[in-house]
């Protein structure tokens, strides 16, 4: 079978197929002929299981142990249990904790006393406030998978291409391989693969997008969470941005003759945050 067909079979895209392949998770026969990769019956059982170990939430590294037999289901579905009893009592914590504030009002709530609480269940590792560090592991992750810059020229060959690669690289001090040339060029930054498009209109950009962006996934986050905090890692520079851009022209730093200028280039760049979101 193809990858085509794996795909189909497993309900696993071809992206990640190759993602598990790279990890180690699977290793597929090559055609002797071609070289050309070829899955058997044996592959499309571990891609499921893999599928379903990564839905109750185990992570890679615990999936990989379960398949070479360094720990047993039994033993990674009991460790995965017990994380799973201690996050939902402590959304319960949470849910009687929101219910106790409800009933307060502004000018006579207890605030030492619920300051109090919260410090207290952090002492015993109840992390009130670990959407923050969540948010900043989503954050990261959402810019490393894909950017843009404004190269300096015009780029109509790949040439130009690969040599507007290299020059953000140098300013930017980032170690850059080109892997493949071309219009839509490939390459490796700082160890990531990326590919690369041109987005021509006034003003010229380059979009570069992981190859494997499920590589800046937080294996710990999953779910509705994860999807929240990714659009909220998007949203917040844009707003930002929008908020001072108004700013500036309540206080007239931004002449009134050019605001005009400054929005088009405000709808530029949310176009360009938004763009990869589109593929």
């Amino acid at each position: 079978m193809n990858i085509s067909e794996i795909e189909k079979i497993t309900g696993i895209s071809k992206q990640a197929i190759r993602f598990y392949e790279k990890e180690g998770l699977i290793s597929p026969k090559r055609n002797q002929d071609n070289q050309y990769r070829e899955y058997d019956e044996n592959d499309v059982k571990t891609l499921k299981m893999i599928y379903v170990f990564r839905k109750v939430g185990l992570s890679l590294d615990e999936i990989s142990k379960v398949l070479k037999d360094e720990i047993s289901i039994n033993d990674a579905m009991n460790k995965r249990r017990a994380e799973i009893i201690k996050e939902r009592k402590e959304q319960e914590q949470l849910i009687e904790f929101c219910d106790s504030l409800k009933l307060q009002s502004k000018e006579w709530i207890d605030v030492d006393k619920y300051v109090n609480i919260i410090q207290e269940e952090e002492k015993k590792g109840n992390k009130f406030f670990e959407i923050l560090d969540e948010y900043k592991q989503v954050y990261r992750g959402e810019w490393k998978k894909h950017f843009y810059f404004f190269p300096e020229g015009i780029i109509t060959t790949s040439r130009e291409f690969t040599d507007e690669l290299l020059k953000y690289a140098k300013n930017y001090g980032h170690d850059i391989t080109i892997t493949k040339e071309g219009m839509y060029p490939e390459f490796i930054l700082d160890g990531v693969e990326y590919s690369a498009m041109r987005i021509s209109g006034r003003w010229h950009t380059v979009h570069c997008q992981m190859i494997h962006p499920e590589l800046a996934e937080p294996e710990n986050i999953t779910g509705n969470k994860k999807i929240i905090l990714q659009l909220v890692a998007r949203l917040i520079p844009l707003i930002s941005v929008i908020l001072i851009g108004i700013f500036l022209m309540i206080i007239d730093v931004i002449p009134k003759d050019v605001s005009v200028i400054f929005w088009i280039v405000m709808v530029i760049v949310l176009v360009a945050f938004w763009y990869p979101y589109k593929k």
